[in-house]
């Protein structure tokens, strides 16, 4: 401003108006540039005192251009003056404008001149602000060139392009200008006024066009014949023609042909140009017009948030649809206006469901009437009757000969109404001065400890809040999780769990808990869109996420799930949630359940539904026959896919939908509860089922979902974890057990009561994820709602297996769990269960001690050890410390009122 506006030279601002002219002459408008520039790093954080100085160097060297260049009205003489004068002269001329570059322009101007010319100092001061500018925006002459090559690129297209638009106007214009001047006849009477010249000149050349014109007029003239007025003019010319007996009024038709086309370029001005014939070349782009009467719909779609902008067309046919009720609508209210009687539409509603009553209870009603038949054939009124009966039954008859011990097998399966879930409340309304108070704590507390961030986002979830933080350039990472605990003292939270750095974005995720956290239902989840539009039939519902989206995964796509976390911490919830989700989602026909529970009291409640193979397995010795069953079946469903040339489930119920006599399979979700007590059964056939399970039973449609405390080495060993590679993992004690769910820390951070980290394949970290909650009413619900409409389908033969394999799997637990000792299980040791029991209760097992307590010899002591090792009682030898005990006080009670039984 100082620059650009003079001021009064009796003010303060016509004073520094001149004393910046005075000191840079017109060099003084790179001033505020380069201050700018200066200012720009100093707010983004950058290095900027180099470039300072650079920029000072920069403009020193303008101002000496300009010095050298451009004319001062002052000329210093060296000999005479001495250095005082020379700079108050040089600065007053400058102050006045008389040219020069000021002050410091002479400064580093005037010595070149004297040295060098001013032509050796022009070119010296060129290549020093060149090299400066290098420097300054760090790259070469070459690219610098190159960038300003692009603007003087696009100026000169554009140039070209308005030239070219001026050209076909201007032809437009001439070519529009004999139409207006061709329908009268003055034109064609001025023809005959030119110069007998023209007229004896042009014969000899005409005869040839005149064979050839009408060839041209017959194909021409009815394209450009169809409208009204352009075939006027031809046969004023033509008469005229004829009276001169002259032809050059016969090139001139050729010009009244094209003319319409001329005339269409005209009319495609306003309507824009297009392909097309005569006048309608202009028409086809007037369509282009209602693109902005579209506009104002798709602001209405998207704040009805009914689909993104690419559905428009797609959501345009399905509008029609909503209105289609409202004629249904307005056809009850005619129905009120005739003064129908209201009980009409009662009793209709009553006549539905007796209709599907005596359906279901038609196998009953046939067995009274067919005896009835054969007493009673003489009278034929009484034989009427039972007529329309008869005519009912034959389909439910047909169901009943099919399957004669099922009769309520044709009904169809409804799948259960969401109404029988609680509605959730929502996420509690956010408090913006809560968030903005904490937000500002964390960037002081990160100062404080000389780490320069700012806030970049700040998303809300159940029951975390994540502040995205973006570092300084030159901060590490490791500074900003190292303060983990320091960031969750002066926030006053339980704990702090740092995200370094969020995957696809260039932030630091800081999560602290909410005051209040949001419960999350399980119907808000189900009842969504994004699960309903789901096309996987093992989609389930987990719950929502760091930012309050719903989170849902597919089993399908796992392929196999491990859950693990302590006590109390949401597995069992998140198993039922799975679970219920299932139900909601599938048919029985569709997906089918094995279900395997040691702890008996978690999953029996779903005995009964039609989805399960057969009753919740709860005997651990009987869990080994239900996944033997399952390996079986796998190796079936192998060979089935190699007979009929398919690879997987999909395209072998592809092919029998295309094919007779071959029925479509359904997917196998294994549902084991409790590992750990599995394990100490019969370890080695357990583990060997799991593990090829694990391995190919993906392809057969066969899924495992495995829930654990802990997975160790004991429980879950290195092949079942590699088998298993989505994982989620709830609050835990250690990170030493957070590293052995997921491989990496975090998991000791959780809150518990569904807080959770999702591992899903292929993701390369964690998503953080409250699950969603059900209650025990609505799983006691929703289970009653499928009984009472469908009965279980359970398959005898399955039972038969299971139950033919206990024996082998007692004898196989049995022998594994003293394999060492290479002798069956009836050779025991009598000092085992003492020796168990007093392990438990001390928390620490080793062979020292049992020696002592219960004056056992060394060899004796160390087999015993080892043989609870090879149980999973204890864990395995840590060197010189004692061993620790895996065994639950409540799991050893169990374990004995197991072996009472």
């Amino acid at each position: 401003m100082f620059l650009l506006v003079k001021g009064s030279s009796g003010k303060g601002w016509g004073a520094i108006h001149r004393a910046l002219f005075g000191l840079f002459g017109p060099g003084a408008v790179l001033v505020g540039i380069l201050l700018i520039y200066v200012a720009v790093l100093m707010a983004l954080e950058k290095p900027w005192k180099g470039r300072a100085w650079l920029c000072s160097a920069l403009l020193l060297a303008f101002c000496g251009c300009l010095q050298v260049f451009i004319k001062p009205g002052y000329m210093p003489d060296f000999e005479t003056e001495n250095i005082l004068d020379i700079i108050v002269h040089t600065f007053v001329y400058g102050a006045e404008g008389n040219g020069g570059g000021g002050l410091f322009g002479a400064v580093l101007g005037l010595p070149f001149l004297g040295l060098f010319g001013k032509v050796g100092g022009g070119i010296l001061i060129i290549l020093l602000i060149l090299f400066l500018i290098t420097v300054l925006s760090g790259s070469t002459l070459i690219s610098l060139a190159q960038a300003a090559r692009k603007p003087l690129r696009a100026m000169g297209a554009a140039y070209t392009q308005q030239m070219e638009r001026r050209q076909a106007e201007q032809e437009s214009r001439k070519a529009a200008q004999p139409v207006k001047t061709a329908a009268p006849g003055k034109a064609a009477a001025k023809q005959p006024a030119h110069k007998g010249e023209e007229k004896n000149a042009q014969p000899p050349a005409q005869p040839a066009q005149h064979k050839n014109t009408p060839k041209m007029q017959i194909i021409d003239i009815p394209l450009d014949g169809e409208p009204r007025p352009k075939p006027e003019p031809q046969p004023v010319h033509e008469a005229e023609a004829a009276e001169e007996n002259k032809i050059p009024s016969q090139p001139e038709p050729k010009k009244e042909i094209d003319i319409p086309l001329d005339d269409d370029f005209r009319s495609s001005e306003t309507g824009g140009f297009a392909l097309g014939i005569g006048d309608d070349l202009g028409v086809p782009q007037e369509p282009q017009k209602p693109e902005s009467v579209i506009d104002p719909s798709l602001d209405e779609l998207v704040k009805k948030a009914a689909g993104p902008e690419h559905m428009l067309y797609g959501m345009q046919q399905e509008a029609p649809k909503e209105p289609a009720a409202e004629p249904m609508q307005a056809q009850e209210k005619l129905a009120f206006h005739l003064n129908l009687p209201p009980d009409i539409d009662a009793v209709e509603g009553f006549r539905g469901p007796p209709k599907n009553d005596p359906f279901f209870a038609k196998p009953h009603n046939p067995r009274p009437v067919v005896p009835e038949l054969p007493p009673e054939p003489k009278p034929s009124a009484p034989a009427k009757p039972p007529e329309p009966i008869r005519q009912e039954q034959p389909v439910p008859q047909a169901s009943v000969l099919s399957d004669p011990p099922k009769p309520p097998a044709p009904r169809p399966y409804r799948k259960p109404p969401f109404s029988l879930l609680r509605q959730g409340k929502g996420q509690n309304a956010a408090n913006e001065g809560e968030l903005k108070a904490n937000a500002q704590l964390l960037v002081d507390t990160l100062a404080s400890f000389g780490v320069q961030t700012r806030i970049v986002d700040i998303s809300r979830g159940p029951a975390v809040t994540r502040y995205e933080l973006q570092p300084s350039a030159g901060v590490k990472i490791s500074k900003i999780t190292g303060l983990a605990d320091d960031i969750a003292l002066n926030l006053a939270a339980a704990g702090v769990r740092i995200e370094a750095p969020i995957p696809n974005k260039a932030a630091v995720g800081i999560e602290v808990p909410n005051k209040s956290v949001s419960v999350v239902t399980l119907r808000e989840i189900v009842d969504s869109e994004p699960f309903l539009s789901a096309k996987s039939k093992l989609t389930v519902a987990l719950g929502r996420d760091i930012a309050g989206n719903i989170a849902l995964a597919d089993i399908a796509k796992m392929p196999h799930l491990l859950i693990a976390g302590s006590t109390g911490s949401g597995k069992s919830v998140c198993i039922n949630s799975i679970i219920m989700s299932l139900l909601f989602q599938a048919v029985p026909e569709e997906v089918r359940f094995l279900m395997i529970d040691p702890k008996v009291v978690e999953l029996g409640v779903y005995n009964g539904i039609p989805h399960l193979l057969v009753p919740v397995v709860t005997d651990p010795k009987k869990a080994a026959g239900a996944l033997s069953w399952a390996v079986t079946e796998m190796l079936k469903r192998y060979k089935l896919f190699a007979d009929n040339g398919v690879r997987d489930l999909k395209g072998f119920n592809h092919l029998a939908e295309r094919t007779e006599g071959l029925e479509k399979m359904s997917q196998v979700v294994i549902i084991i509860d409790e590992l750990a007590d599995l394990m100490m059964a019969a370890p080695n056939e357990i583990e060997d089922y799991i593990c090829r399970l694990a391995q190919m039973a993906r392809a057969a449609g066969m899924h495992l979902i495995i829930a654990t405390q802990r997975p160790s080495v004991d429980v879950i060993t290195g092949v079942i974890k590699a088998n298993i590679p989505s994982r989620i993992a709830f609050a835990v004690s250690s990170q030493v057990d957070s590293r052995t769910i997921l491989d990496m820390g975090g998991a000791e951070k959780l809150l518990g009561r569904g807080d959770m980290l999702f591992n899903p394949i292929g993701s390369a970290k964690p998503v953080r994820v409250q699950g969603c909650f059900v209650t025990d009413e609505e799983i006691e619900a929703v289970i009653s709602f499928i009984k009472s409409d469908a009965t279980a389908d359970y398959d005898p033969q399955i039972v038969k297996e299971i139950d033919s394999h206990v024996p082998a799997s007692g004898k196989k637990g049995s022998s594994s769990a003293a394999s060492d000792s290479s002798s069956g299980g009836e050779s025991e040791d009598e000092m085992l269960m003492a020796a168990i029991e007093f392990v438990v209760e001390a928390g620490a097992a080793s062979t020292s001690l049992l020696q002592r307590r219960l004056r056992l010899g060394y060899g004796r002591a160390a087999r015993i050890i080892d043989e609870m090792e090879s149980r999973g009682i204890v864990g395995p030898s840590e060197g010189s410390k004692p061993r620790k005990v895996l065994l639950t006080p409540e799991r050893l009670a169990e374990w004995k009122l197991a072996k009472q039984e």
